[in-house]
């Protein structure tokens, strides 16, 4: 399974945020059992507390269950129909803005890339080289793709829903 690192860490950490609502998790290879084995045992960070389990091929975490799929690229996944506002993309494979761009033809507002966009958007480095991100200090315009480790709250204004897309790949591709 590739939900990936971060995206276990971000969901983890995220999770019960009274300002985020995680609704899917996308991973391509591996099945909704083995994501939440890895979501609720992990070798680094140990055992998450919350109830994980699989349930009609749906994740549930503390009876909330997390739509699943297993696509392989963004195109696939029918974001505006699940209501996803938010897509944390963590594969390291979509990093242009030509391979991000199905995201926004399938609604979503805001996708953060777990690693540096090569052309055409907004990378920053938490703490580096841009402010805090606050409702006050929102990237430039809704089709901004950032790259930031997870550090805080995404503040009101911001999207709500949330998917979890990491797809099982060469991370340095």
């Amino acid at each position: 399974m590739d939900l990936g690192e971060l995206g276990r860490l971000a969901l983890r950490a995220a999770w019960g945020w009274s300002d985020l609502e995680f609704v899917h998790i996308n991973e391509p290879k591996g099945g909704a059992v083995t994501a939440a084995h890895l979501l609720k045992f992990d070798s680094v960070h140990g055992r998450w507390a919350p109830e994980v389990e699989t349930r009609a091929a749906q994740v549930w975490v503390d009876d909330q269950p997390l739509s699943f799929s297993e696509c392989s690229t963004p195109g696939e996944v029918a974001w505006k129909d699940l209501g996803v506002d938010l897509v944390l993309e963590a594969s390291g494979k979509f990093r242009t803005t030509a391979t991000l761009d199905p995201y926004f033809q399938q609604g979503v507002r805001k996708v953060i890339v777990a690693a540096p966009v090569k052309e055409g958007a907004l990378n920053i480095v938490m703490g580096v080289n841009g402010p805090p991100l606050s409702t006050r200090s929102a990237p430039s315009s809704d089709r901004s793709i950032l790259y930031y480790q997870l550090s805080g709250s995404c503040g009101e204004g911001h999207p709500r829903r949330v998917g979890n897309s990491a797809w099982r790949g060469d991370h340095n591709s």
